[in-house]
């Protein structure tokens, strides 16, 4: 699929594979924007444009072009750790600076 002027387009063979017969596709006189004349597999077909039982087939496949994306609330990176897991690795990270700052004053004498 291929979005023009937020339009959804599809190519010929994307159109071929959702399970149209390429005779129906080389008979249709309404691409968008064919690339060259003579080749219509170049062809982009506006979905808004087809026939209803052209879309509902589209539809069954692939899903509805149009239809507005659903908003997902953002996961944090601790969702998947457990309290125990988060504490653990602080406690971790906290040896961890402390031996650093210990040794950073060792070396600065």
């Amino acid at each position: 699929m291929n979005l023009i002027n937020n339009i959804p387009h599809y190519s010929f063979i994307e159109m071929r594979n959702i399970g149209l017969s390429e005779r129906t596709l080389k008979s249709w006189n309404y691409p968008v924007k064919i690339k060259h004349p003579k080749d219509k597999r170049e062809a982009w077909y506006n979905f808004n444009e087809l026939k209803p039982k052209y879309q509902a087939k589209i539809k069954a496949v692939l899903g509805d072009p149009n239809a507005k994306p659903e908003f997902k609330e953002p996961r944090s990176i601790l969702d998947n750790y457990s309290n125990k897991d988060i504490e653990l690795a602080m406690a971790r990270y906290n040896m961890v600076k402390q031996y650093r700052q210990s040794a950073n004053s060792y070396n600065a004498r």
